[in-house]
């Protein structure tokens, strides 16, 4: 018998789940933009599941954008949190430890013109908040620290850096794949602008995930005229 330990790069899907995935495939099918009653059933299912994970997490339903994984959620936050303050600087800081995502979101970021800082651990396997702090500039725009390093596990602390960045105008993204559903999330949920989550690591397929941006920022999603999960993403 295989044994497996790498439950931080994905979980085997739960059969509950399965259950629920397959019976949702079935019976909800219908494309939730659709004015037929097929359509509106998937949208009123679509809209129930908004709400409770909402709840879940102590945020409005709709900031709830559903996405493919935390890698598409990390790239649609990053990027349109700032596409949408340009106007004030742009410049961004993400974490040394980031998820891969990230790293790459920021290299496009990089490609547009943004400058880009990158934050080393300190032996803790902490953000150096010190490095945080003189990073700042005026043209800082957004900041991302994800809450547990898949790697190390090491939880970084959010309150800390949310309380760095409160008085300054400068938007908190938070990569909470590695948390969400091992840790109560709610505490720090509201500490921050947006978060991304992903169903295949705490047991639920794969290709499911979602994205926190707060409703009442400013925002341009990053691909424009599109009517899926309120414009924030393209669906086919």
């Amino acid at each position: 018998m295989m044994n497996y330990f790498d439950y931080a790069a994905t979980t085997p899907v739960d059969a509950e789940s399965l259950d629920v995935f397959r019976t949702v495939s079935e019976e909800f099918w219908g494309n939730p933009s659709s004015l037929h009653d097929i359509g509106g059933k998937a949208e009123q299912l679509l809209s129930r599941c908004r709400e409770k994970l909402a709840g879940l997490l102590g945020v409005p339903s709709k900031g709830i954008h559903f996405t493919s994984g935390g890698t598409e959620g990390n790239h649609l936050a990053l990027v349109t949190l700032a596409l949408s303050r340009q106007k004030k600087g742009k410049h961004i800081i993400i974490g040394g430890g980031e998820h891969s995502s990230l790293h790459s979101s920021a290299a496009f970021l990089q490609g547009l013109g943004f400058t880009v800082t990158k934050i080393p651990f300190t032996s803790e396997g902490l953000i150096d908040l010190l490095a945080l702090k003189e990073s700042l500039t005026d043209q800082t725009t957004v900041v991302s620290i994800g809450h547990v390093n898949g790697e190390i596990g090491t939880i970084q602390p959010l309150h800390a850096i949310h309380d760095l960045l409160k008085h300054r105008d400068i938007l908190f993204h938070s990569d909470m794949v590695q948390s969400f559903g091992k840790m109560d999330v709610m505490e720090f949920t509201s500490k921050v602008d947006s978060f991304t989550l992903s169903s295949h690591k705490i047991y639920g397929p794969k290709g499911v995930g979602a994205c926190f941006i707060n409703p009442s920022l400013d925002i341009t999603p990053m691909i424009p005229g599109q009517t899926h999960e309120d414009g924030f993403r393209g669906e086919r």
